[in-house]
């Protein structure tokens, strides 16, 4: 593994880094359906473009000297680094060889260039952001992103000491008193359900209550996510009104309650679910906060 943008000066080493790349983001989604990352689509002129705009490169070969992974992460300010693109080869997934080129890029950050923390952007619903928060890094911020289909959060770790896992899904303490969420579970009886509410309490995380939310959907459930309804012009009294008549159009049934919330259930898989896959194509302000898959390999697409 190195740090700097020497490594990358071959053409061919370039195109090797784009074509493990590839290979590590196709058909790697925890569901069917979302559309192809741009990892998906890497090409050599997007890794010497990186290079040559002052990114650093990490990169792990195997025994036999082929290259099987590598980290790209460009400088965001005097003591800040952004991770950019991680991509492993196939053959080298559950190695623990993600987990180490990400512990390369900050030990040498930190070392080389001064840096006291390490930021990267990841996508909620390809299941990216707990991943990352077993490496130790915490949720800041969500992006809204308008123009994206997919959600997007900012995660950071500070270098000050040992990496610890970080608890997931991470409250922020962004949204406004105000916002509609809608948290969804995986039911006993094999279905799914939706829970919604509004956010009564800035004071009071955006997660706080989730387990008397699971109450209502069901007692026994498996939490799968919380969305929110957020806007740019400030909190929209009526937007959990409108959530509902729209998941109300998805949903099989609807029990509406002002008090414990509104609940909706759904007889299909979540993959099925269209509010759930992607929530941001039934409302375009909304965003996933979180969403709970089984282990996927740990993958960084640069926000995108």
């Amino acid at each position: 593994m190195g740090f700097g943008p020497d490594a990358a000066a071959s053409i061919d080493l370039a195109e090797r880094i784009a074509e493990v790349t590839r290979a590590s983001f196709a058909d790697a989604d925890p569901l069917p359906g979302l559309p192809r990352p741009d990892g998906a689509f890497e090409n050599a002129e997007d890794v010497r473009a990186d290079l040559a705009g002052g990114a650093g490169l990490w990169i792990a070969r195997n025994a036999d000297g082929r290259l099987v992974g590598s980290i790209r992460a460009i400088p965001k300010g005097p003591t800040t680094w952004g991770v950019g693109r991680l991509g492993v080869s196939p053959e080298a997934l559950g190695t623990g060889l993600a987990r180490r080129l990400v512990r390369a890029l900050e030990t040498d950050v930190a070392a080389a260039a001064g840096a006291d923390r390490v930021v990267l952007d990841a996508v909620v619903e390809r299941g990216n952001p707990p991943v990352y928060a077993r490496l130790g890094y915490r949720t800041v911020r969500y992006l809204p992103n308008p123009d994206k289909p997919l959600s997007e959060v900012t995660m950071e770790r500070l270098l000050d000491g040992p990496p610890e896992p970080a608890a997931h899904p991470y409250p922020t303490g962004t949204l406004p008193a105000g916002t509609a969420l809608v948290d969804w579970f995986a039911t006993g009886d094999g279905r799914v359900a939706a829970v919604l509410t509004t956010h009564r309490d800035r004071a009071v995380d955006e997660f706080a209550g989730l387990a008397d939310r699971a109450l209502r959907a069901g007692g026994t459930t498996l939490h799968l996510g919380t969305d929110a309804w957020v806007t740019s012009t400030g909190v929209d009294r009526s937007a959990a009104d409108r959530w509902r008549e729209l998941l109300a159009g998805h949903a099989d049934s609807v029990d509406v309650d002002p008090v414990r919330g509104d609940l909706l259930t759904f007889g299909r898989t979540p993959a099925e679910i269209a509010p759930y896959l992607m929530p941001r194509t039934l409302v375009e302000p909304a965003l996933a906060l979180c969403r709970s898959f089984p282990r996927a390999p740990l993958r960084a697409d640069g926000g995108r």
